[in-house]
């Protein structure tokens, strides 16, 4: 099945408050990983290959996007409320929706704004490429 992105949401809740909607997103993306264990031993037959599993904890990576940027746009004052919230060492809550078949997969997570990099460029728009470093665990995508 091919969902189209069309549609989807990235919201960001300060200090125990509800979710603002950012505005003119462009991309959002969202990496995690777990490392991974050796498990080979010396008494192995030769030539095998060697062995692993997954580590009890995962990393919940980092959030990034980038956003057509205003200043006076309101839709953009949650996001700017995170990056203060960030420097006085309070998580936000971020979520993603993403739309799809009549329903909606949803990524829940906390995270600091680590990232905040403005672009201005001759003949553009204005640009942030921001960035979240997520801590503790990530909501995988449940549907409504």
């Amino acid at each position: 099945m091919t969902i189209s992105t069309q549609g989807a949401e990235l919201k960001v809740a300060l200090d125990g408050g509800s979710s603002t909607k950012i505005g003119e997103v462009q991309n959002v993306s969202l990496g995690l990983s777990r490392g991974a264990l050796e498990t080979s031993a010396i008494d192995n037959a030769t030539d095998t290959g060697k062995t692993y599993i997954a580590s009890g904890v995962y990393d919940g990576g980092e959030l990034s996007f980038d956003i057509l940027y205003d200043n006076d746009e309101a839709m953009h004052s949650g996001t700017l409320g995170a990056l203060k919230d960030a420097v006085a060492d309070t998580a936000a809550v971020w979520t993603i929706l993403v739309p799809h078949g009549g329903g909606t997969s949803t990524y829940t997570f906390t995270g600091y704004v680590t990232g905040w990099d403005v672009s201005v460029a001759v003949d553009d728009l204005v640009k942030v490429s921001a960035s979240v470093k997520i801590t503790g665990s990530v909501t995988m995508p449940t549907t409504d």
